[in-house]
């Protein structure tokens, strides 16, 4: 565009030079091919309007990249009048209208907003109650398995060793409960938790003398445990360090299929994460909490054998639970931004 500059420089006629560069065009108007070229009495139809001025008759152009631009004489421009009444009124008309569609397309839009999400609470509702559902169906299979076994492992850190495992059955009979002596330092969190220390577990045996009586207890058989994505790669990882990589690589593999309790409570709790997009995942004490397990009469919690049973009194609780089904005005909205993926699967 024109140099804006033009605007506050007093007027004048062009100088030889400006003559000089610049070339006559059709009828006569002057072509300018630069605009450092244009002298400052001429300008844009956009400059003058700006500076409230209505430009006079045609007297040039200047070649910008964009294609021509016209120029007037800053001289020969009047002040801008003031809108007559009936431009006041036409302006007015004019403003009404653009107000009134524009209320209408927002009416539109939140009409379709809440179409939206009322559609999209139902389809919550339907997954979150499916999983609820598959939930409880899960529950009361685990509780009829007379094969399964729950186990339960405390460990040195969240990514350390094995110091204590447990192994029981459905109906609660203990298989196997030992100590680990674990060959490395417990970090203090984990001791805080289970209370176990180096001192406690000195002459326990290490897991290269548990580990065949752990894997022929549980072999072949549905193993259930409360946080399988913790507990298995811990029996995993201390049978790798103590027994090798070969044999590590089948506890890891067979740890895959174990089935995590934690995971299936979750729904049916129904606390909404939306940092995973998923159901939270529940404490053990919170799970047992909310199926209304009698806890009192168990072994200490955060114990191998403690955790292990009270998981087992979780499942036969939740089996019998009756979970009310969740209906579309029940979905908060926090809900509709974070939806489960069951729903955007489907989606």
């Amino acid at each position: 565009m024109v140099d804006r500059s033009f605007i506050t420089e007093t007027s004048r006629g062009p100088t030889e030079h400006e003559v000089a560069t610049s070339t006559n065009g059709p009828s006569g108007l002057l072509l300018f091919e630069r605009p450092k070229d244009v002298p400052t009495d001429l300008m844009s139809r956009s400059a003058l309007r700006r500076a409230g001025l209505e430009p006079g008759p045609l007297r040039g152009r200047v070649r910008l990249s964009s294609g021509l631009v016209e120029l007037f004489r800053r001289s020969e421009a009047k002040p801008r009048g003031a809108a007559t009444p009936a431009q006041l009124a036409a302006l007015e008309r004019a403003n009404t209208v653009r107000v009134a569609r524009a209320a209408e397309r927002d009416k539109q839009r939140l009409e379709h907003e809440a179409s939206r999400r009322a559609q999209v609470r139902i389809e919550v509702a339907v997954a979150m109650n499916k999983a609820r559902a598959n939930a409880l169906s899960l529950f009361k299979s685990w509780a009829s398995d007379r094969q399964a076994v729950v186990l339960d492992v405390e460990a040195t850190d969240l990514k350390g060793r094995v110091v204590e495992v447990a192994v029981v059955d459905l109906a609660g009979a203990i298989l196997l409960h030992r100590r680990i002596s674990p060959g490395c330092e417990i970090a203090p969190e984990a001791q805080a938790v289970h209370g176990l220390s180096l001192a406690d577990l000195a002459g326990e045996p290490g897991w290269e003398s548990v580990v065949d009586e752990f894997e022929a207890i549980t072999s072949g058989r549905p193993v259930l445990a409360f946080g399988a994505h913790f507990d298995g790669p811990t029996i995993a990882r201390t049978t790798e360090v103590v027994c090798g990589p070969e044999r590590g690589r089948r506890a890891r593999k067979a740890a895959e299929s174990w089935l995590c309790v934690q995971g299936a409570a979750a729904p049916l709790l129904g606390a909404w994460d939306p940092k995973y997009n998923d159901f939270k995942l529940p404490s053990l004490s919170a799970a047992c909490a909310f199926a209304r397990v009698d806890v009192t009469t168990l072994p200490r919690a955060h114990s191998a054998v403690g955790d292990a049973l009270r998981t087992v009194a979780l499942v036969h609780a939740a089996a019998r639970l009756a979970v009310d089904e969740l209906t579309a005005d029940g979905i908060p909205d926090s809900w509709l931004t974070y939806r489960p993926r069951a729903v955007e699967r489907g989606s």
